[in-house]
């Protein structure tokens, strides 16, 4: 949909529930959406970039993907200061949204090329690797 698309939805009060998502990638998204086999293929040719698993300890001992660093969200204060606002960075969770979160901090905060992991290990864990156990 086209931002003057989106603009007549809004004038003439037609937003459906369809449109959100298009909708929130045009106006609030300070942060880009990554594939789990976009993802796949940037571990594969060894591209650098930081890669971050914001979920808990416990959480990472059932499911994980070995080349990210984990930095658990509840200790956020504890771990912020120490990232560097260069070159690309891949957040994820377990589903998406609390990485949202942090990648919106981060994108507000100077960081220029960052990344959610759409679905996160969850998707990893049906579209890349089925041996990553769900939960």
């Amino acid at each position: 949909m086209s931002i003057q698309g989106c603009q007549s939805f809004i004038k003439y009060g037609l937003l459906h529930l369809q449109d959100l998502p298009s909708l929130r990638n045009l106006f609030f998204m300070l942060y880009a959406l990554i594939l789990p086999t976009e993802l796949a293929e940037k571990l594969k040719t060894g591209e650098k970039f930081n890669f971050i698993d914001v979920r808990e300890p416990i959480e990472y001992e059932i499911a994980r993907i070995e080349s990210a660093r984990l930095l658990p969200l509840s200790r956020f204060q504890e771990w912020i200061s120490t990232l560097e606002p260069v070159g690309e960075t891949v957040v994820m969770c377990h589903h998406g949204v609390r990485s949202a979160q942090v990648c919106t901090y981060l994108a507000q905060n100077g960081f220029e090329k960052v990344f959610n992991l759409e679905g996160g290990i969850d998707s990893w864990s049906t579209e890349v690797d089925r041996n990553v156990p769900r939960y």
